[in-house]
């Protein structure tokens, strides 16, 4: 049976946390068998330094989880800046993400980055299609 497993994130701060949760606390939360993912949260870090203004807290091991479970953004290439989610005097940043299996992203209707008025960070949204099952109700 497929499923969609989603995995919350936050990480903390400090790279060296950062780097531990990365490379090996985080296996222990993802599904031990095959399935849709969607890895989402504040990762206090980015992949890019285009995706910051300022000084770029890039990560080399979240690229590598992400390269490794054959993740993709939610916002596609195409996409000219995707919308940073996170701005402080220092400048501003992507740090909120949601990442996605292949199978999600052919699903995608649309992503966007919205105010979250209880926090300090916007939120990020995407919208699925839901595939159709026609489960019709026993009878008997």
């Amino acid at each position: 049976m497929d499923y969609e497993y989603v995995c919350p994130i936050w990480c903390r701060k400090k790279r060296q946390e950062r780097q531990a949760f990365f490379t090996r606390d985080l296996a222990h939360l993802l599904p031990t068998s095959s399935g849709d993912l969607l890895l989402v949260g504040d990762f206090n870090c980015v992949t890019s330094p285009s995706d910051c203004t300022g000084k770029p807290n890039v990560s080399r091991a979240l690229s590598s989880i992400i390269r490794g479970l054959a993740l993709q953004d939610v916002y596609d290439t195409r996409h000219p800046q995707p919308p940073y989610t996170h701005y402080t005097n220092n400048g501003a940043t992507r740090i909120d993400r949601i990442y996605l299996t292949i199978t999600l992203r052919k699903r995608k209707q649309g992503a966007e980055t919205i105010v979250a008025p209880f926090s300090d960070h916007s939120a990020v949204v995407v919208r699925l299609t839901y595939p159709y099952q026609n489960i019709s109700p026993k009878i008997q």
